[in-house]
């Protein structure tokens, strides 16, 4: 089994800039990496890297699962920007 501080060392040994966050428990993690790395990368190419740094835990067992979610610093600004939505009283009609 691994732990989250293992998992996030192992990321930012590769992704030095990275924020990283892991969540998890027993072998089944989530994992989120913002880094600009990723600028110019599509989703699957950024899955393949980050997953191939736990090739060989994913392979012996002790990681079964690992959802990733990678995106650069603009893509993660925009999808804050976009979660933060306004509507005012006066423009809901009934």
């Amino acid at each position: 089994m691994m732990e989250e501080a293992v998992i996030i060392e192992r990321v930012k040994s590769s992704y030095p800039k990275a924020v990283v966050e892991a969540a998890g428990e027993d072998c089944n993690f989530q994992l989120f990496i913002i880094a600009d790395a990723f600028d110019g990368q599509s989703l699957l190419q950024r899955q393949k890297d980050v997953l191939g740094l736990f090739k060989d835990e994913l392979s012996n067992g002790s990681l079964h699962a690992l959802s990733v979610t990678a995106k650069t610093p603009a893509e993660q600004e925009k999808a804050i920007q976009a979660s933060n939505v306004h509507i005012s009283l006066d423009e809901i009609t009934v």
